[in-house]
């Protein structure tokens, strides 16, 4: 192969694999979870209740926006991208749920800050997968 050959197709696999992307446009959760947290903290209560209410949301809101994005990359795909979708996505299920029982298991004996460690491990898994998905979608759709 010529250094010619050679450099166009370091080039090409650059593109292809390692170009910089757009990302996509996250939702402004962790904004809401910090508000609502400035609440809990002007409360000044050392209750544990109000901060795990805020990480349920700030879970729930995750959990709505990985639908979403879900959603959006299947409609970006054919037959047997919905299809590999699917089948990824009951996989990526199995394994949050399985992770979701180590993470109780693990923080168990650490009272309500086990508690609260084990939910915002959750509300990470989620939004790390929202992100896997958009970047996915965001290289099938282009505006």
């Amino acid at each position: 192969m010529s250094a010619r050959s050679s450099c166009a197709l370091t080039l090409a696999v650059w593109l292809l694999v390692g170009a910089p992307r757009a990302q996509a446009q996250a939702p402004d959760i962790q904004a809401e979870y910090d508000a609502c947290i400035e609440d809990y903290t002007a409360q000044s209560t050392s209750a544990t209740a109000p901060l795990l209410d805020c990480l349920a949301v700030k879970y729930e809101r995750w959990d709505e926006e990985l639908n979403a994005v879900y959603q959006s990359l299947r409609r970006a795909l054919d037959a047997d991208g919905r299809a590999a979708l699917l089948t990824a996505q009951r996989a990526w299920l199995a394994f949050r749920d399985a992770e979701f029982a180590l993470l109780d298991a693990a923080h168990a004996n650490l009272g309500t800050m086990g508690a609260v460690l084990a939910a915002e491990r959750r509300a990470a898994l989620v939004e790390e997968r929202w992100h896997h998905l958009a970047a996915l979608r965001d290289e099938l759709v282009q505006d």
